[in-house]
């Protein structure tokens, strides 16, 4: 008859055995968190941020089209540039405003207003966008701003 003997664990690699090698690794899980917690907060404020900021630069070059769609309008023999600098700069402000920015930062110049048929009408918007997590949180630069530029032929 043979004897049977109590199995006891497999030792690991350091000479511990399973339960003492538990013991050993216990707190891992909290040191790799706190490592890794501040990079996953910073990638998820990194995308909603550029997220906005995007949002808004796609709506600036909306605005900057429509800008320069108000421009390019036919007026005959009596145009005056002045005239339809305003009316470029107040498309370009209500349609920044309908979108949510307010119109006090959106600065808008043209070019080329009545020049006659076939010349270029150039229209160019500018809008500052804050950051308003990243900097803190990566040390980034907290203001850029944004520009758009559209160009169509006067009718």
């Amino acid at each position: 008859m043979t004897k049977h003997t109590p199995s006891t664990p497999p030792a690991s690699a350091d000479g511990l055995t399973r339960r003492q090698s538990r013991r050993h690794c216990r707190g891992t899980s909290v040191v790799e968190m706190a490592i890794v917690l501040p990079l996953l907060l910073t990638l998820v404020f990194a995308i909603g941020e550029f997220g906005i900021a995007f949002t808004q630069y796609q709506t600036l070059i909306n605005a900057t089209r429509e800008g320069a769609r108000t421009g390019v309008l036919f007026r005959g023999t009596s145009c005056v540039a002045g005239t339809v600098k305003t009316q470029i700069t107040t498309t370009v402000g209500d349609y920044m405003v309908a979108a949510g920015v307010p119109t006090g930062t959106v600065t808008t110049t043209s070019s080329g207003e009545c020049a006659g048929a076939g010349t270029q009408l150039i229209v160019t918007s500018l809008v500052p966008y804050t950051f308003a997590a990243l900097p803190g949180l990566a040390g980034l630069q907290s203001d850029i701003t944004l520009s758009a530029r559209s160009t169509m032929r006067n009718e």
